[in-house]
């Protein structure tokens, strides 16, 4: 039920049954640390063997422990990270940190030398990228782009709208090619066929509307975004 040790505790309490919360959080650690962490060894393994796999992070507020007193109800900022197999059978392993830190997916990843890896641009990843031992290719994400013009399209509706469309036509591209069943040779060749015009159009559209934008319109984040990434991306 998604309920803290302490409330535990009291439940059992009105059953008469003494079950500290220390002695539970004892039995957590126990099972995560001796139980469950071989699966989760295997499950790592398993998707780290993939050539291709994708990688994002959410926040995870905490309590702070040992702070002074007036900190105490603040909230750490942690992280909890998803890797993700993109092709076969799929399954996601999880990772947790304190902070955003770049150590975080270097660690992880350390293992993994060669294959394409799927992420936004956040800049811990370049750790990897850049890592002249690696043969890791960087992936853009065109969710994270997409979600940029979304996100301004109430403050520059005319070209937030106009890129959004283009990615209506990318993504029912892609639907189509899970209709068919293409595989990923056919998807490939499709993709090169009817989106590669569509991702040269938006990029020369950039370029014809860049040098009227001011430096407050919205619309250059989504638009600084996809130039940044570009290369990733395409």
């Amino acid at each position: 039920d998604h309920k803290p040790l302490y409330r535990i505790e009291r439940s059992l309490k009105r059953e008469d049954l003494e079950l500290p919360r220390q002695t539970m959080s004892g039995i957590a650690v126990r099972c995560g640390a001796e139980v469950l962490l071989p699966l989760y060894q295997c499950l790592k393994s398993f998707v780290l063997s993939f050539d291709y796999i994708f990688s994002d992070d959410t926040k995870m507020p905490i309590q702070l422990q040992n702070v002074p007193e007036q900190r105490r109800d603040d909230c750490g900022s942690a992280r909890m990270w998803a890797y993700g197999n993109a092709v076969g059978p799929r399954q996601v392993v999880y990772d947790f940190t304190l902070n955003r830190g770049k150590e975080g997916p270097a660690a992880f990843l350390a293992d993994y030398r060669a294959g394409y890896l799927q992420a936004d641009a956040y800049a811990g990843y370049d750790v990897i990228f850049n890592d002249p031992t690696s043969d890791v290719i960087e992936v853009g994400c065109n969710a994270h782009a997409r979600r940029k013009f979304h996100e301004v399209l109430d403050k520059s509706p005319k070209l937030a709208s106009e890129f959004l469309g283009m990615y209506r036509a990318l993504y029912a591209i892609e639907r189509r090619a899970d209709e068919l069943e293409l595989d990923s040779t056919e998807r490939l060749g499709l993709r090169r066929e009817q989106s590669a015009p569509i991702v040269s159009a938006m990029y020369d559209r950039i370029e014809q509307v860049l040098p009227v934008l001011r430096p407050t319109d919205a619309v250059l984040a989504g638009i600084k975004y996809v130039t940044n990434q570009r290369e990733a991306l395409t």
